[in-house]
């Protein structure tokens, strides 16, 4: 998925959080960019085969081209036993920052699993480019944000 759609999520998770009283506004903030700044691992990958800092063109080719190891650090299933091993110890000691790695993580890892699953299937995506960023959108995408704002709107005014 996009970042705006991860970005949508754990803003929602961020004020559940926030609404129960699990978290803080500081942890809150914490929570959104960590789910936001997971795929920062795209652009080291990125980096590491084509050895250029440059994130329009980084974005492009990751978008147009379908990379083998594109799922490479925060994507990967042992980052993912860890990031569970740390969220129990946390959760055991009471602290707040198992929510914020729970609540930022697994959103963002099933939204990138949704997407991967839509281009496995081959399903049509429309093609679009904005300030010159290659977008592939699906329906569904586009579906879902919507109803994520509506969702967030809920609870905005719950």
């Amino acid at each position: 998925m996009y970042p705006h759609t991860h970005f949508i999520f754990a803003l929602i998770a961020a004020l559940i959080g926030l609404k129960l009283d699990l978290i803080n506004l500081y942890l809150a903030v914490v929570l959104v960019l960590f789910s936001v700044l997971l795929d920062i691992d795209h652009l080291l990958l990125y980096h590491s085969i084509k050895k250029d800092w440059n994130l329009k063109r980084c974005w492009n080719t990751c978008i147009a081209e379908d990379y083998k190891r594109e799922r490479m650090v925060f994507h990967c299933i042992y980052f993912v036993i860890l990031l569970i091993m740390i969220s129990a110890i946390l959760y055991l000691m009471k602290s707040s920052w198992s929510y914020v790695l729970v609540a930022g993580y697994f959103p963002h890892y099933f939204l990138d699993h949704l997407h991967l699953h839509l281009r496995r299937k081959k399903y049509k995506f429309s093609k679009i480019k904005i300030f010159g960023l290659i977008m592939h959108l699906h329906k569904f995408e586009l579906l879902l944000d919507f109803l994520s704002l509506i969702v967030l709107i809920l609870i905005l005014l719950w």
